[in-house]
């Protein structure tokens, strides 16, 4: 296994920046099943937020789990893993649009980006409108 820190508050090659924050990559043999994946749920004044990595799992398995610790959830961050960046390849429109209809049945508003894709996020914003919003640097939301 190797281990690589991408991110750091401190350095020992003064040729990288630092940055407040952790990100570590981290390479195995094994086949990586997501088992390991984590969510969070973050409660306050009675508004609930799940965040999500790249969700492989599915954002709709995700958040059925999700319910069992919080009945509503106000909003979610996250990719939604409908796009590989790498083979540049989309899912099928017809998963997308299984996603959809059990998104909609939320009354939660969805921020995602990273690995949803554009042609995906086009599809959702047009079935669900404002409850699906792109998540970008910079973004700042208030719940």
């Amino acid at each position: 296994m190797k281990i690589t820190v991408l991110v750091e508050n401190t350095t020992k090659d003064k040729r990288l920046k630092t940055k407040h924050g952790l990100s570590i990559y981290i390479e195995a043999n094994k086949q990586d099943d997501f088992t390991h994946e984590q969510n969070l749920i973050v409660t306050e004044k009675g508004k609930a937020a799940l965040f999500s990595g790249c969700s492989h799992k599915g954002i709709d398995n995700i958040m059925c789990s999700a319910k069992k610790h919080s009945p509503t959830i106000h909003a979610v961050f996250g990719g939604f893993h409908l796009y590989n960046p790498v083979t540049k390849t989309e899912e099928p429109q017809e998963a997308v649009q299984r996603l959809i209809n059990e998104l909609s049945a939320y009354d939660t508003v969805f921020y995602t980006g990273h690995c949803t894709g554009s042609k995906a996020f086009e599809s959702m914003r047009d079935s669900m409108g404002e409850k699906v919003q792109y998540l970008s640097t910079g973004k700042i939301v208030e719940i």
